[in-house]
């Protein structure tokens, strides 16, 4: 394990995995359940006779000349219990399509729950090469089964919160490659280019510990980084942020590039920490909430060509130099805002032509 220090909350993940699939099992535990198949039949029997001696009661009584060819009037009503019988297979045939898939389900059920179970308990064990194991099972399992793959992100994103310092002198390194793989995994499956794409992800890495994190040209939906610490180079260069996008409090221990990626909803970097230098260089910051309060740039702060709403927040933000903006932007107040020039454009012989 990593250390005294940390090596309680990570066997807690193996607790914490299992109670996931108990509640996950109780979810699914009411599978399709066939009405009494004998009552059905006897009631679609009975409504056919039923059906055949009104009908021929009303031929005989109500048509002229059906009386005296009774013979073919009995052969029109005993079509209704023909029909009634076809109608009786047909539910025959849904009844055992739906027993068919109900069975399906509660064996891929039994699968994942027996998987899952065994990937989280690989999560708590003191070795870190079953630890590792572990992780790649889970991604194997959120792989093979779309519907399962939100409960293997979150178990995956959990391992990477259980609190560990990658600075301190007694960092297990086996533990930090457990989790360089587990970020790994992540990475690769948010990527369209992935033959397993884990398309509409919601990744909650709050509080993480993450090391050269590697997030470019990945794609996202919910992304929570907040109070996360970012240690190496951190690349979210060329991503879509699909939904609202997290980074309050979040702490860029070196540099960090969000060049060219999409941010299509509220983001917040409050609070945020730059220690070294910050690219957001061609960024395109889609939606009108962006917000960059209180946040600390130690480093170089690259705004160039990026893309901002009418006005995005950067109240009480401290550069220890000089930010560099797009052009026709300027700092106003705690807003970033665009310039509008008093002076009026002068006109070429193009345009008097």
């Amino acid at each position: 394990m990593a250390s005294g220090r940390t090596g309680r909350p990570i066997r807690g993940i193996s607790t914490m995995a299992r109670a996931i699939a108990r509640r996950w099992k109780n979810a699914r535990s009411k599978s399709y359940q066939p009405k009494p198949f004998l009552v059905i039949y006897l009631l679609l029997l009975l409504l056919g006779t039923a059906g055949a001696f009104v009908t021929y009661l009303a031929l005989v009584n109500w048509v002229p000349g059906a009386r005296s060819n009774s013979l073919d009037a009995l052969k029109t009503s005993l079509t209704v219990v023909a029909g009634t019988g076809a109608a009786a297979a047909i539910y025959v045939s849904y009844r055992k399509q739906r027993n068919d898939e109900a069975n399906s389900t509660r064996e891929h059920d039994r699968l994942f729950t027996d998987r899952f179970t065994k990937a989280s308990e690989q999560l708590g064990h003191d070795a870190a090469a079953v630890r590792l194991a572990g992780m790649y099972a889970l991604a194997r399992i959120a792989d093979d089964s779309e519907r399962d793959r939100e409960t293997c992100m979150k178990v995956i994103c959990a391992y990477l919160r259980m609190p560990f310092d990658p600075t301190a002198p007694d960092s297990d390194l086996a533990e930090r490659n457990v989790r360089a793989t587990a970020l790994k995994l992540l990475e690769e499956r948010l990527r369209p280019s992935h033959p397993h794409f884990w398309k509409g992800a919601d990744v909650d890495l709050s509080g993480a510990y993450l090391i050269n994190a590697a997030f470019a040209r990945t794609v996202l939906d919910k992304a929570i980084f907040s109070d996360a610490h970012f240690y190496g180079v951190a690349l979210f260069s060329l991503m879509r942020f699909g939904w609202r996008t997290y980074f309050e409090r979040a702490t860029f221990h070196d540099r960090v590039w969000f060049g060219y990626s999409e941010f299509h909803d509220q983001v917040t970097f409050r609070g945020a920490r730059f220690l070294s230098e910050a690219a957001f260089c061609h960024g395109q910051f889609l939606d009108k909430v962006t917000f960059f309060d209180e946040a600390r740039f130690e480093g170089a702060a690259d705004f160039s060509n990026a893309k901002f709403p009418a006005s995005a927040s950067f109240k009480d933000v401290h550069f220890e130099s000089a930010p560099t903006w797009p052009e026709g932007y300027e700092l106003n107040d705690g807003k970033l805002v665009r310039v509008v020039s008093d002076v009026p454009k002068q006109q070429t012989p193009e345009d008097v032509a």
